[in-house]
């Protein structure tokens, strides 16, 4: 078996490689510096996990974001794909307030630091371009207290 990853990030890349190597894990796991639209799609891989890029894609992208992945995916392959969402627009008009205001306005630490060109979506919108793209959703799962 062998695992890929890939990211934007070098110091990530770097912390990932050293704990590959230091697991001993050299021979079989590997980390690139790599956009994910500029991965080969003659490369077929089992399973696919993206851990906060949804983010990231924003509604203008998700559609190919989504379709890529699938390309990617050999047939019954499966993908996790976890990141933040929002809430559909209207539980956003009932529910925010000056405190989603506050963490979300521009120059914000959030804006700044940790989502400088974030676009969450709500998850409705996620399961129907993955639906679309050709996925099955099998499992949504939240931690968002109700």
């Amino acid at each position: 078996m062998q695992a890929l990853g890939i990211t934007l990030s070098p110091r990530q890349a770097e912390l990932a490689r050293e704990k590959i190597r230091l697991e001993g894990l050299d021979e079989r796991c590997r980390v690139e510096i790599l956009d994910y639209r500029a991965l080969a799609e003659e490369q077929h891989f089992d399973k696919i996990v993206s851990v906060g890029m949804v983010e990231h894609v924003g509604r203008s992208q998700i559609r190919s974001y989504l379709a890529k992945l699938f390309r990617l995916l050999k047939p019954g392959g499966l993908l996790l794909n976890h990141g933040i969402t929002t809430q559909p627009l209207a539980l956003q008009r009932e529910r925010s307030g000056v405190a989603g205001a506050v963490l979300w306005r521009e120059g914000s630490f959030i804006a700044r630091c940790i989502f400088p060109d974030a676009e969450l979506l709500p998850l409705g919108e996620i399961v129907h371009e993955s639906e679309r793209a050709g996925f099955e959703t099998a499992d949504v799962e939240t931690l968002r207290r109700q």
